[in-house]
């Protein structure tokens, strides 16, 4: 007679645990919906991905009876290399957990995947620090006019004003605060925000503001959603094999993921090599 047991099931548990760990990901990282998601061509056997940057047409008011001039454009490209293998992986020994009162296992996965949305959003401050076209440099408070200076600097690069983001450090929150233009959340219904409105606090000048821990102090970060592209592989996954050895029932579990985090249109109209046009820091 045939029994579905453990070994049937597991393929199945990983699913669902790993649907789990994805959506607390998605729910954890501040930064996520911020860039540009290219994972869509983050295929098998890829180690990059590139992307194509044209320049732009001039366009010619053209002599009746007289043929246009054939324009071409130049393209080079950026390129995303899916090179950070994410990990976390953890053992408990089941005597333990049976005489915890905390749900153990349940409560590592949530914060190992915590940790990877933390991770992610790192990977993220970490190319908009590199990367910015524009650096205000001197300041340590952010103010106003830093802003105002940001934003004629992004305009002027052609960025779409529609979907820039504004990061602050939690030391910044309180500057910005000060500011008559800034708009608090909850003046702005954001009470019960939606996925694509997590960890906003307010907005200026029509810019959503994410005010961000753990990445350093007088940080202030407004850029495209263009300006970076983050690419997954492989999305958050969790696995676990039998450990016996720390007794019955204990299990070896994984939670990885693959990815790589890129600042795109480098090199381009006045930004120089290295540097994106579509971002500005303080």
């Amino acid at each position: 007679m045939a029994v579905t047991g453990n070994t049937e099931l597991l393929a199945t548990k990983n699913d669902v645990i790993t649907a789990l760990v994805q959506k607390e990901l998605i729910s954890a990282a501040k930064l996520l919906p911020t860039v540009t998601d290219v994972s869509a061509f983050a295929g098998k056997g890829m180690k990059s991905i590139s992307f194509p940057k044209f320049g732009s047409f001039t366009v010619e008011e053209r002599v009746s009876g007289t043929a246009s001039v054939p324009q071409a454009l130049a393209a080079t490209s950026d390129k995303l290399d899916l090179n950070i293998r994410a990990t976390v992986s953890w053992q408990v020994d089941s005597m333990d957990e049976l005489q915890s009162s905390v749900q153990v296992q349940s409560e590592y996965i949530k914060r190992a995947a915590s940790s990877h949305a933390a991770a992610v959003d790192a990977k993220i401050i970490a190319a908009l620090e590199a990367g910015a076209g524009y650096n205000q440099g001197a300041a340590t408070t952010v103010t106003q006019a830093i802003i105002l200076d940001m934003l004629s600097y992004l305009e002027g690069n052609y960025a779409n004003m529609e979907q820039l983001s504004l990061v602050v450090s939690h030391d910044q929150r309180k500057a910005l605060l000060a500011i008559d233009n800034f708009i608090r959340a909850d003046a702005l219904g954001f009470n019960n925000p939606s996925p694509l409105q997590t960890g906003v606090i307010g907005m200026i000048y029509g810019v959503p503001v994410v005010s961000k821990a753990g990445i350093g102090t007088s940080k202030v970060y407004m850029y495209d959603k263009a300006g970076v592209a983050i690419g997954f592989q492989r999305g958050a996954a969790y696995d676990e094999v039998k450990n016996p050895l720390l007794g019955v029932g204990s299990v070896t579990a994984v939670v990885d993921q693959l990815y790589g985090v890129k600042i795109m249109q480098d090199n381009a109209l006045a930004a120089g090599a290295g540097l994106s046009p579509l971002i500005a820091k303080m």
